[in-house]
């Protein structure tokens, strides 16, 4: 039977999210089933929503959860309601259904829903004993929203040992991944109660509009399966039996909405979400050749490790050191970074009182939020800066001085040399210039061994850690970072050639490490790796740095 379904448009509203799902997932026959349409929109009048039912009736339709948020932006008012659609139906057929041409209608606007396509069942399924599910805490987000994802396995039965057979490639995220909390809790999954365990999980912030995938995660678990009845009959004596299966969890689909591209702040820093700003500029007031120093605090659930530090002071006369960087990660799964700025005056200065904006992308309102943090002034005069030193140190230096001050009292004059040309022997100077000539030539080569040193000294460091502690996936990350920063972690150790069965055996490691194993006490456990692996890997790594530079 087809039925159209219309809900009446009184005035024009702005839609932001739709979200659609059939509950329960596999309906029966004869019993009714609902659809939910999950709304999130801007003013007081309710959408148009339609749709084809298929062979299905539409016996019912309701509103639910609904809630209203009002916030105050930039001296903007903006009001949002978050509202539940529901459509009760029923089929007296079973197989499949599908229900299509979905849209949803806001004033000018029309959107467009994937058909649903579902299994009407002629009987009821009996509960699966055991199997995998991931869980994301959104479908629908913005390029750069960070998603909550958790693989989980669902048992109602005793569950035993468990072995993850294959990783998530999830490609197109930044991936921030976590110690997974492996504590049993009770969840109900299609109406039947479920104790479950997360197995895997990380926070993702995608990074490209479109579709991308979340991908499934292959589970080998044993498990026990008990029997009301054992070879003795109906007389207590239940048996039960260890069993091992793979499984997998589903693959889900997100949809992910770029960024407006209207009315982008210049000083847009990238991040997604509410965040936190502060700026602490412990003294204003310095000597000329005395360290400047300044701490950016950045905290909130966006991608922080892309958040590049803005420019606070900028002069002539001030130059800019490396910047320290520390990231810390918090209980709500957001971070926190601390970001220290170090510039020497190099000479006199006055820097007036100013602002410096940040911004960030609010996805509950779907704006660009400013916020400005203030820069107090900075005055560098006077001398030159000497650092403090000690009481002892200062009298040695004194006496130093005197002694220094005496000694030239007494030398009034000085004698310049006389040379004489007939007292030169040639003999002598011949191998004395040789020599000279030898040490400059060391010389040089010296000081570029040195430098280069000096540039590798990052690359030298990781290469001593992983040699003497073993392997974690942030040490292998700066590996990566040693090739090309912008590419994925994989990619990266692409470009220096490895051999196939050493590549191979490096994935393996990048697999384990991805796993985020922890000791007991909660550290980071590293792994071992083998050493001639390490030698190959540090040696391409090399090699390429030499033939790009």
């Amino acid at each position: 039977m087809l039925r159209i379904v219309y809900f009446t448009l009184m005035l024009s509203v702005t839609l932001f999210a739709t979200e659609v799902e059939v509950v329960p997932k596999s309906p029966l026959v004869g019993e009714s089933f609902n659809l939910v349409f999950k709304l999130d929109v801007k003013g007081g009048e309710e959408p148009y929503i339609s749709f084809d039912s298929g062979n299905a009736e539409v016996v019912g339709k309701s509103q639910q959860g609904l809630s209203i948020s009002t916030q105050i932006i930039n001296g903007k008012i903006s009001t949002k309601r978050e509202l539940n659609i529901v459509y009760e139906l029923t089929t007296d057929q079973s197989g499949p259904l599908r229900i299509s041409n979905i849209k949803v209608e806001t004033g000018q606007n029309e959107e467009k829903l994937k058909d649903i396509n579902l299994t009407v069942l002629a009987e009821r399924e009996r509960p699966k004993d055991i199997f995998g599910l991931i869980v994301a805490s959104k479908q629908k987000v913005y390029v750069g929203e960070a998603i909550d994802v958790g693989y989980y396995i669902y048992y109602r039965t005793q569950l035993g040992a468990f072995e993850i057979l294959n990783f998530p490639k999830l490609n197109g995220f930044i991936k921030r991944f976590r110690n997974p909390d492996e504590n049993a809790e009770a969840a109900d999954y299609s109406g039947n109660v479920y104790r479950r365990s997360e197995k895997y999980a990380a926070t993702l912030f995608p990074e490209k509009a479109g579709s991308l995938v979340l991908d499934p995660v292959k589970f080998k678990v044993q498990y026990t399966e008990r029997s009301d009845q054992g070879q003795f009959g109906g007389f207590g004596f239940g048996m039960s039996k260890v069993l091992s299966k793979d499984i997998a969890t589903n693959r889900i689909e997100l949809v992910v909405v770029p960024l407006p591209a209207e009315n982008v702040p210049s000083s847009f820093s990238g991040l997604v979400g509410e965040h936190e700003f502060k700026l602490e500029v412990p003294k204003t007031k310095f000597l000329v050749n005395e360290p400047v120093e300044v701490k950016l605090i950045v905290q909130g659930p966006g991608a922080l490790e892309k958040f590049e530090a803005p420019a606070i002071l900028k002069h002539a006369n001030l130059e800019e050191f490396d910047k320290k960087v520390e990231v810390i990660d918090l209980p709500n799964r957001g971070q926190r970074k601390v970001i220290e700025y170090t510039f020497l005056a190099r000479g006199d200065l006055k820097l007036d009182e100013k602002m410096v904006e940040v911004s960030y992308f609010l996805p509950s309102t779907g704006q660009y939020v400013k916020k400005n943090l203030p820069v107090p002034a900075i005055l560098v005069e006077g001398g030159s800066y000497v650092p403090a030193k000690s009481n002892e140190q200062s009298e040695g230096n004194s006496e130093k001085h005197e002694q220094k001050a005496e000694s030239s009292a007494k030398k009034m004059y000085v004698l310049a040399p006389n040379f004489s040309f007939d007292s030169i022997n040639i003999k002598n100077i011949f191998p004395k210039l040789m020599l000279f000539f030898l040490s400059l030539y060391c010389l040089f080569i010296t000081k570029g061994f040195f430098s280069h040193q000096v540039e590798d000294q990052g690359f030298i460091t990781i290469a001593k850690n992983i040699k003497k502690n073993g392997v974690t996936y942030s040490n292998l990350t700066k590996l990566a970072h040693q090739i090309n920063e912008k590419l994925e972690l994989r990619d990266a150790f692409k470009q220096i050639r490895l051999d196939s069965v050493s590549f191979n055996k490096l994935l393996e490691v990048i697999e384990k490490t991805e796993r985020m194993n922890y000791s007991e006490e909660g550290e980071v456990v590293q792994l071992k790796m083998d050493r001639s692996l390490i030698n190959k890997v540090l040696k391409g790594i090399k090699n390429y740095k030499d033939d790009n530079q």
